[in-house]
């Protein structure tokens, strides 16, 4: 089984502090969105691999200005907790 066959099996969304936002290249659409997010289709960069073999992700984008701007504060920590 490969990390990403474990990952897609795992019961919660898979948490990766090592990845970079640079390190990653964006799909043309958005997958969702919503009042202060948008998720959006990603890879990451492996500069000796071709980009079939790149990793795919779904990366949830937060607005903060409009987080705070709305004090959507405690409904973000609420949807981190999810």
């Amino acid at each position: 089984e490969t990390p990403w066959e474990a990952a897609l099996m795992a019961e919660t969304p898979t948490l990766l502090p090592t990845l970079k936002f640079h390190q990653l290249v964006f799909g043309a659409e958005d997958l969702a969105s919503g009042a202060f997010s948008v998720v959006r289709y990603a890879r990451t960069i492996i500069k000796d691999k071709t980009q079939s073999q790149w990793p795919e992700y779904a990366v949830k984008v937060i607005n903060t200005k409009t987080i705070q701007e709305h004090g959507y504060e405690s409904s973000v920590n609420r949807e981190i907790c999810v």
